[in-house]
């Protein structure tokens, strides 16, 4: 990760998402700058070297090298609220527990969980956004 332009004074941490050129497959996740007791700094974490939590990433990371792998830093959040909600927003908007890649078979996300959860999808409509943006157009076209 760059960290040049990564500022820990005055953020509390970041949103990344991490790329194998291999594979195409990808990880969404989040990483505070400073470690924190009783609410209280002390110290920093190993931001600056992080490569993720997933086994997965760190198995892939194993098996083709960290060369065959990008970095990028999405956006630095002011608060742990806002980090938190970023993470969950992008993974869920990405659908990183279902998508798959073109050969529908291997999973286009390392991610297993959203925000920290485990979910276990039983069940995924694929169209439900589709379905969510017709049914708002109905209210707001029947509000007129």
């Amino acid at each position: 990760m760059s960290s040049e332009e990564l500022d820990p004074k005055w953020f509390f941490g970041f949103l990344y998402i991490v790329y194998n050129k291999k594979t195409k497959q990808k990880y969404v996740g989040r990483k505070q700058f400073k470690r924190y007791v009783k609410k209280k700094p002390v110290g920093y974490t190993d931001w600056k070297t992080y490569k993720g939590s997933s086994k997965y990433l760190h198995q892939a990371i194993k098996e083709y090298g960290l060369s065959n792998f990008r970095f990028i830093v999405v956006h630095q959040y002011e608060t742990r609220g806002g980090l938190t909600h970023a993470e969950a927003n992008a993974q869920h908007k990405l659908d990183v527990l279902t998508n798959k890649l073109d050969s529908q078979e291997e999973r286009e996300y390392y991610n297993r969980q959203i925000g920290g959860i485990k979910f276990i999808p039983k069940e995924v409509c694929h169209d439900l956004n589709e379905k969510l943006q017709k049914i708002i157009e109905e209210f707001e076209n029947n509000d007129k």
